[in-house]
């Protein structure tokens, strides 16, 4: 196909996220036949956009508007017609207003939801209606699909959140968990906190390091962690860059991911490509791309029987190095997120 499709993509801030990194890794990426704009309806972190190239940047819309305001949603609708795209995708809640605006305009409209749940009734309201006013819906996992189906028989295509990162070398930190993402309530991560007191009662000093922004739970855990007497062993580093995510990763043995609730958990895959073990709730996708006991750790509950699981695989060299193979040879068939957005849109543009 000749034609380039022009494609605007929707958030409603730049932010460290999974879905904004998504969002960053594809407007910095060459795709063939896709010309990918991304509109940020609200504010953008600086620190995200201040080295991009010019190339780049001239792709980049940040509009700076206030929260819930229909200023912003008028301003963001102007900067679309002025674009003139062939498609318009929507992500997160606040941005899905611009479907429902869009329903008339002759651009094809998506959908795109990440998660198997509604985080509170505004995201619930608005991507229900979303999904009856846009031509499709992307998701980013199989589960997240067959939570949408129960609302609406909208066409549904995957799309999978998959950076795909070189393998770095580098010393791994000893009896260390790292988590990498939000520090919000729904994340679950007050049972990471749980699970250092059950080593510690094995009489067992690990350590959990935390990357990530805090929404709410950042008190909340480093309350519990002095309540339990593991306070020097919660560590909290705050948000980094995206980029850094794999070199943070590849310092580690494992990852923990504790949220009941994900949809593809795209840490959990960038750990794979990394050799870093996940020790991980077998939510959302999770258990269709790893495997309990055979490249990953899976727990329903923390007790002393997964600190046990824990200890023998850290004296197991052997063990942790099977399983590192294993995850190297499942990522290496992953499709990258560019190249499955270009396979769908082709697909479907012409359809």
């Amino acid at each position: 196909m000749n034609q380039i499709i022009k494609v605007i993509h929707v958030i409603p801030e730049l932010k460290v996220g999974g879905v904004e990194r998504v969002a960053m890794h594809l407007l910095q990426s060459p795709l063939k036949g896709v010309e990918y704009h991304l509109l940020v309806i609200e504010q953008a972190d600086t620190d995200l956009v201040e080295k991009l190239p010019t190339h780049v940047l001239s792709r980049l819309h940040i509009l700076n508007g206030k929260k819930h305001r229909p200023s912003t949603y008028f301003r963001a609708i102007e900067k679309i017609k002025e674009i003139a795209p062939d498609w318009l995708m929507a992500s997160l809640w606040r941005a899905q207003p611009l479907i429902w605006m869009s329903r008339k305009e002759n651009y094809k409209t998506v959908t795109c939801f990440h998660n198997t749940r509604f985080s509170h009734f505004l995201d619930k309201t608005a991507t229900i209606f979303s999904l009856k006013n846009a031509n499709y819906c992307f998701t980013d996992s199989q589960a997240t699909a067959e939570f949408i189906r129960q609302f609406s028989n909208i066409r549904i295509e995957h799309l999978h959140h998959i950076i795909q990162q070189p393998q770095l070398t580098g010393v791994r930190k000893q009896k260390r968990l790292v988590y990498i993402g939000r520090l919000a309530t729904q994340k679950g991560l007050e049972q990471g906190v749980q699970l250092i007191v059950a080593l510690k009662r094995l009489k067992q000093v690990w350590h959990l390091d935390c990357y990530g922004p805090d929404e709410g739970a950042l008190r909340k855990l480093q309350l519990m962690a002095k309540q339990y007497g593991v306070e020097e062993q919660i560590h909290f580093f705050g948000s980094r860059n995206p980029s850094e995510i794999s070199t943070i990763l590849a310092g580690y043995d494992y990852l923990l991911q504790p949220s009941p609730n994900e949809g593809m958990a795209m840490v959990v895959m960038e750990a794979m490509q990394q050799g870093t073990i996940p020790v991980v709730r077998p939510s959302g996708e999770i258990p269709q791309y790893t495997q309990d006991d055979h490249d990953s750790i899976w727990f329903e509950a923390v007790n002393d029987s997964l600190a046990r699981r824990l200890i023998n695989l850290a004296d197991d060299d052997q063990l942790r190095e099977k399983m590192r193979i294993r995850m190297k040879e499942k990522s290496s068939e992953w499709k990258d997120v560019c190249d499955e957005l270009i396979s769908i849109l082709n697909q479907l543009h012409i359809a």
